[in-house]
């Protein structure tokens, strides 16, 4: 006999003597001497209700497990894609590069190597890979790492007045923060 079947049979058996100790009111011969109006259907039937009750609530317990059991699953299969992007993020850092010395080299090669960048950044874009932009904002630590400071002083303080490294968010969670220059007042 399984674990599980003793168990079953205990639950019977428990209820069984719960009706019995309802129904016997002391009469030695086995006679129906019930309590009150309750006939011995209606304390099996009681029985019957409170172990659908119970078996309910164990199916509700175990619709929540599962599906914080996704949401779990999920969550890893996030971090698991922003460390991969976090890694290709250098490859975008050198394409980026290569646009910023575009005289050097000729339009065919410059028209290819930009098709290939649009590509490999819509592919990560599609991935949840979102940009932050920094240039012409205001400074906010949670997104942007100061690596510069400006003295100009006909622009707002604290304001970003250039772009080093491109920051990226995954999907609404900050990947790698914005390095940039921030302007600051002379005191």
């Amino acid at each position: 006999m399984s674990q599980s079947e003793k168990e079953n049979n205990e639950v019977e058996v428990k209820i069984i003597d719960g009706d019995d100790s309802e129904r016997s009111n002391g009469s030695a011969d086995g006679e129906d001497a019930s309590i009150g109006n309750e006939s011995p259907e209606n304390g099996a039937a009681i029985n019957v209700e409170i172990l659908k009750n119970k078996l309910q609530q164990l199916q509700a317990e175990f619709e929540n497990y599962k599906k914080r059991n996704e949401s779990e699953r999920l969550l890893l299969v996030d971090i698991i894609k922003s460390e991969m992007i976090k890694k290709l993020l250098p490859i975008l850092d050198d394409f980026d590069r290569l646009f910023d010395h575009e005289e050097n080299e000729s339009g065919e090669f410059r028209e290819g190597v930009k098709l290939i960048h649009k590509q490999f950044y819509d592919l990560l874009k599609e991935q949840g890979l979102k940009p932050i932009g920094a240039l012409g904002k205001k400074f906010d630590p949670n997104f942007h790492e100061a690596l510069l400071t400006d003295y100009v002083e006909d622009i707002e303080e604290d304001m970003i007045t250039a772009e080093w490294r491109k920051g990226y968010l995954f999907k609404e969670r900050l990947l790698r923060p914005t390095q940039v220059k921030v302007n600051k007042k002379n005191s």
